[in-house]
């Protein structure tokens, strides 16, 4: 409560209310206050200084004007307390709104916090997942690499023993066809040297048989002739066969005529320079396989045992064996 002056009349009234008012009202409020006190001491003044007949009204008013004064502060605690009670619900609201915003402040930044640290955490995962992902993939292109350098190399040596094993058949091949070629070429001329010498043989024979038959023939004739002429004629016999005796020759021209022949043959077949006929290396595979299918056994031997000691042309040695 406000502080009580002492007093005595209506001065002392009025300052009691002043003084009592003091702790409800604002200091605009007080200086109002002390305003109307002023203005209610001074007319109080006025009509202690005059003392006429109308005191009493005066006095009334001044009443009226005190009861309206004590209203009005009245008036003005009852709204200083509701402001001091909107005051302090505003305040306690504002104090509320502050600690709830900064409770979700704290929140959001709590928030924002654990957001940062698990996005950090997702980059530090992604980031190791990629890493491994990368070494996974460099691993398994390394391995790929090396399988396929394996597989490169074993294809490799697969391709080169084939390709030794194709040309050592080949050689194999080549070499069992001149072989061949040769042991045919050489059955071949034995062949042809025996028949010759048989047919040499069986010339001499038959021209010494026929000899031997024309011998026995003159001798025969001249036999009779001596006989049936005697002695002159024996002479003249002995004579005439004489003039024939260049027939003895018979044999050795018989003979000639066998061996002229082979000997004859032997150009056709081997020529000069050993080819199997004239101007046979001038000629195409395509015209030899030609010649081979007129040609007779000793020349195919021939044509064999020459391509397989020269040029080596797979397509005349295929011929001259199937020929």
């Amino acid at each position: 409560m406000g502080r009580r002056r002492k007093g005595s009349g209506v001065t002392d009234f009025l300052s009691n209310i002043v003084d009592d008012i003091k702790d409800f009202v604002d200091d605009e409020i007080i200086d109002r206050g002390r305003d109307s006190e002023r203005d209610v001491r001074r007319a109080a003044r006025d009509l202690t200084d005059e003392r006429n007949g109308s005191r009493l009204e005066e006095i009334g008013e001044l009443r009226n004007a005190i009861r309206s004064l004590a209203g009005k502060v009245e008036a003005l605690g009852a709204s200083r307390s509701a402001a001091a009670k909107s005051a302090a619900e505003n305040a306690a609201a504002e104090k509320a709104a502050a600690e709830k915003a900064a409770a979700e402040e704290a929140a959001a930044e709590e928030a924002a916090a654990e957001k940062v640290a698990a996005e950090e955490a997702a980059a530090e995962k992604a980031a190791a997942e990629k890493a491994a992902a990368q070494k996974a993939a460099a691993q398994k292109a390394a391995a790929e690499k090396a399988a396929a350098e394996k597989a490169a190399a074993e294809k490799a040596a697969a391709e080169k023993a084939a390709a030794e094993k194709a040309a050592a058949e080949k050689a194999a091949r080549e070499k069992a066809a001149a072989e061949k070629a040769a042991a045919e070429t050489a059955a071949a001329e034995k062949a042809a040297a025996e028949k010759a010498a048989a047919e040499k043989a069986a010339a001499e024979k038959a021209a010494a048989d026929k000899a031997a038959a024309d011998k026995a023939e003159l001798e025969k004739k001249a036999a009779a002739v001596k006989a049936a002429k005697g002695s002159p004629a024996t002479n003249g016999a002995t004579k005439a066969p004489a003039t024939r005796t260049p027939a003895t020759r018979t044999p050795a021209a018989k003979a000639s005529a066998v061996k002229a022949p082979a000997t004859k043959r032997a150009p056709a077949n081997q020529g000069t320079t050993g080819q199997p006929w004239p101007r046979y290396d001038e000629q195409t595979v395509v015209e030899i396989r030609e010649a081979l299918a007129k040609a007779d056994p000793a020349t195919v031997s021939a044509v064999r045992a020459y391509e397989a000691r020269n040029k080596k042309r797979q397509g005349v040695l295929k011929a001259a064996s199937s020929s």
